[in-house]
């Protein structure tokens, strides 16, 4: 069964943009909805939907790196029938609106040096620093040898929230060296 999931699984990665519902996915494994969603379960520890709308944020966030992407494209292109319901559950598993992200992400490129590589996240918890700069290590987005010149950035909810549609009023961002000298430490010794 662990097979069937796996070929499962590259079918959802590779099929992101289409509708992706339990009778399919069990089709795609051979075996009944049922028996496929609690194996499914199993194996990777998410419901077949909670796997599907992972991987579907997971690809938005790539996506909304690329300042020349419209929120509103990504969605669509991710099989989400309108923008709000991306922006829904983009939120509910990233903590801000994709729009306000990609704004401040351009923010933050504005303020670092170009060929440093970046780690952005909503927590100075140091695990989940570490897995995403694992994950940009594992991706190829950058190399352990230019840890050396890591950027952490933290981005927070501002307190005193003026109503101002302007992210930078809604939102702080600090570079965080103490983080950044912590990881490249783990990293690097």
């Amino acid at each position: 069964m662990k097979d069937r999931i796996e070929h499962t699984l590259i079918y959802i990665k590779s099929n992101l943009h289409k509708p992706l519902d339990l009778s399919l996915l069990a089709d795609v494994a051979c075996v009944s909805p049922v028996h496929f969603h609690r194996s499914f379960k199993q194996v990777v520890g998410y419901t077949p939907g909670q796997y599907v709308e992972l991987c579907k944020v997971k690809e938005g966030l790539e996506l909304i790196k690329d300042r020349n992407n419209q929120v509103q494209d990504i969605a669509f292109h991710l099989g989400f029938k309108n923008y709000e319901t991306f922006s829904r559950t983009f939120k509910k598993h990233c903590h801000i609106a994709p729009g306000d992200l990609q704004s401040l992400l351009y923010l933050i490129g504005e303020n670092t040096e170009a060929s440093a590589p970046l780690v952005v996240a909503g927590s100075r918890n140091i695990e989940d620093l570490y897995y995403l700069t694992n994950e940009a290590i594992t991706n190829s987005v950058f190399s352990k040898s230019q840890l050396t010149d890591l950027q952490v950035c933290i981005i927070s909810p501002r307190e005193g929230y003026t109503g101002s549609r302007k992210v930078e009023s809604r939102f702080n961002f600090e570079f965080a060296f103490d983080l950044s000298k912590t990881l490249r430490a783990r990293f690097l010794d």
